[in-house]
């Protein structure tokens, strides 16, 4: 095979793309770059307001589990929002 080989490494695992045309291993590994730079460079998420403490828990954890059983929060979102709620109890 001709052309140009990538190989990329990661964890002690490694992967090798060969057969790729002049050019292609460079700019593949410029675009990769720009996007873990972008990624880095982009500001943390802002936290999710917290309930407020007049809250009842009850209520705010059979409204959690409603949310969970509709598919609108993932398990470990339930689980998280879960022992935050208890936390305050």
């Amino acid at each position: 095979m001709t052309g140009e080989t990538l190989t990329i490494t990661h964890s002690g695992t490694s992967a090798v793309i060969t057969g790729l045309g002049h050019g292609q291993a460079d700019a593949i590994a410029r675009a990769y770059r720009q996007l873990k730079d972008r990624a880095s460079a982009a500001p943390a998420p802002a936290a999710a307001p917290e309930a407020p403490a007049t809250a009842d828990p009850m209520a705010q954890l059979e409204r959690l589990g409603e949310l969970h059983a509709k598919g609108v929060l993932t398990d470990d979102e339930f689980q998280s929002q879960k022992t935050q709620i208890l936390s305050r109890m």
